[in-house]
């Protein structure tokens, strides 16, 4: 787990324009594999409800 990864991972989703992204577009921007990015997205869940922010996932996405 890289503390450094998650940050970007939520900086990902926090400048994103569009409704959803998908796990393969943040593996590509952070060039990891997608199974990375989808064990760093429970991290992620985790700070960010820390802070009151929900991670909305749509499995059809993908």
């Amino acid at each position: 787990m890289s503390q450094e990864r998650v940050n970007k991972i939520i900086e990902i989703l926090l400048e994103t324009n569009d409704s959803y992204i998908t796990i393969d577009n943040i593996a590509e921007k952070l060039n990891v594999s997608n199974k990375t990015v989808r064990n760093d997205i429970k991290l992620v869940e985790n700070v960010l409800l820390e802070k009151d922010v929900y991670v909305e996932k749509n499995r059809g996405m993908e």
